[in-house]
């Protein structure tokens, strides 16, 4: 009587085990698909300023060369 036992003992844990491991990859992938997420936000954001910044600086270039003549 003490194999079955045994084994439906070990099932269970190999079961909770699993399902604790599986629940935690997917916590695990979902914060580094978050974390990629947001670093490609946080690069779209930069070039955004980029080209922002850039665009000032044309205005001003040609401000300048239409102020100098």
């Amino acid at each position: 009587m003490k194999t079955p036992a045994f084994s439906l003992q070990t099932y269970r844990m190999t079961v909770t085990i699993s399902f604790k491991t599986s629940v935690w990859n997917r916590v695990l992938s979902y914060l580094y698909k978050n974390k990629h997420r947001n670093k490609i936000m946080i690069i779209k954001k930069i070039t955004h300023e980029q080209e922002v910044n850039k665009k000032i600086i044309e205005k001003n270039q040609l401000a300048h060369i239409l102020t100098s003549n």
